[in-house]
């Protein structure tokens, strides 16, 4: 009963009044588009048109909802409800919740929890062969 014990704010928007509403169990803050073993939480990039397509490198974090009903939803190809898309989080939470971070399991004690990006730094990656097959030397 995540949504009775947090207060939600991105960027200074307060969306505590939405998470009663719909009466969300989870809240996933995502700066990449796939997660738990390839599921896409913010769901295909053309669904919504109140939204930006997802992307890492545009410096802002997305904010997902999940019912019971849509997490369960999420391994089979579902999505969850869109929140927002914003630079700057702030989590209050009244009562002890569980939680993850990075994965890793936790158990966090009522808290103010913000949240950013920080310290982005471009990646080198090597590019793809336009080849299946190998090159042979002469």
């Amino acid at each position: 009963m995540l949504f009775l014990f947090c207060l939600l704010q991105c960027d200074g928007t307060d969306l505590t009044p939405k998470i009663q509403e719909l009466k969300f169990q989870c809240i996933v803050f995502l700066n990449i588009p796939r997660y738990c073993a390839g599921t896409m939480p913010w769901g295909n990039p053309g669904d919504h048109h109140d939204f930006e397509p997802q992307r890492h490198d545009d410096g802002y974090i997305e904010v997902i909802g999940f019912t019971m009903a849509s997490l369960a939803a999420l391994q089979v190809g579902g999505h969850g409800e869109r929140l927002h898309q914003c630079r700057e989080v702030l989590l209050l939470t009244y009562k002890s919740i569980p939680m993850q971070v990075d994965g890793e399991p936790c158990r966090l004690a009522p808290a103010m929890i913000r949240i950013s990006l920080r310290n982005q730094a471009n990646m080198v990656q090597k590019s793809k062969r336009r080849t299946s097959m190998p090159l042979l030397n002469e």
